[in-house]
């Protein structure tokens, strides 16, 4: 009689663990898939600042690859060497600007990176923001030869 009992009540409780999975599973990939995105955009993040760092001291140095460059032509070439140490420069946008009186040594210059953002799963897409944006200020060691740039592209 007792084992009568055991088995009907085994057999009633059968498929109740996979229904309580059932019910939290998309909470548990909900909480997965956020870890990843969230995860993917902050280091998409620090990719961005990285940018704006590194074209804070590029400009700071007055920087050249070619010899002789000076004005837009040296600020494409800030530009595009910014561009280049971005691990995605597609959607990405650099901004140099002159804070002050002007492009002497010791006058404070700033640059400005945009990236948007690209989502991994696309389930938190309305969650995320869609660009990102670093600034960094630094101060000239040498006179400027290039000019500002507006949010230029990068190429």
């Amino acid at each position: 009689m007792l084992r009568r009992r055991l088995r009907a009540r085994a057999r009633s409780d059968r498929g109740a663990a996979l229904v309580e999975f059932a019910l939290v599973l998309p909470f548990l990939a909900l909480l997965l898939f956020g870890i990843i995105e969230f995860g993917w955009t902050f280091g998409q993040y620090l990719d961005v600042r990285h940018g704006a760092r590194e074209s804070a001291r590029l400009t700071a140095v007055n920087y050249r690859s070619t010899a002789g460059a000076t004005g837009a032509a040296q600020s494409a070439e800030i530009v595009a060497e910014t561009c280049d140490r971005l691990t995605n420069p597609d959607e990405s946008t650099v901004e140099i600007s002159f804070d002050g009186a002007g492009s002497a040594t010791g006058d404070p210059v700033t640059v400005e990176v945009t990236q948007g953002v690209s989502s991994l799963t696309g389930f938190l897409d309305p969650f995320l923001p869609t660009s990102l944006t670093s600034e960094a200020t630094s101060r000239l060691e040498r006179t400027a030869t290039f000019t500002a740039v507006s949010a230029q592209a990068c190429p």
